[in-house]
């Protein structure tokens, strides 16, 4: 993982996550050069085990979209609907970011962790503006997902 110089911190809104960073990784565009997302299936990993600095409280990550969100130790399940991001300038195309949070164990059974993620992803805005909670996978855009990691724990000490 890159560490930017003291004194700067990667602290991206939204809209900046979806429509600078994860739709430059969709359409192949160049992303910055001090990019501090990595590629890395989120979902084959548990949130602790993710690479980064341990005194980082936000990790961001781009992962395949995948519909198994089982790691060895636990689950990731939603825990609230999605929420569109839209972009200053409409091109067709919108985010979506759905939340997430970890359980260990084995679904159903789990027990809720500390440990949250916030999944963004593209889609089109013909589809969002009739239905933008389905599920249907023509709806989105890109094989990609953007996800932020962190620790509710850690969040609170501040």
């Amino acid at each position: 993982m890159r560490r930017l110089p003291p004194g700067l911190y990667f602290e991206p809104t939204d809209e900046e996550l979806v429509f600078h960073y994860l739709k430059s990784k969709i359409f192949s565009r160049k992303l910055p050069s001090i990019s501090m997302i990595l590629d890395i299936n989120v979902y084959q990993n548990d949130p602790w085990n993710l690479p980064g600095n341990c005194d980082q409280k936000d990790k961001y990550f781009f992962s395949s979209n995948c519909q198994n969100q089982t790691t060895k130790s636990g689950y990731w399940k939603e825990s609230e609907s999605d929420k569109k991001v839209l972009p200053s300038l409409s091109d067709g195309i919108e985010g979506l970011r759905k939340t997430l949070v970890f359980y260990e164990g084995k679904s159903p059974n789990g027990s809720q962790t500390d440990w949250s993620m916030y999944q963004y992803r593209l889609v089109s805005s013909e589809t969002t503006a009739s239905n933008y909670s389905s599920q249907n996978n023509e709806e989105e855009i890109g094989d990609w997902v953007l996800c932020h990691v962190f620790n509710n724990k850690n969040r609170s000490m501040e």
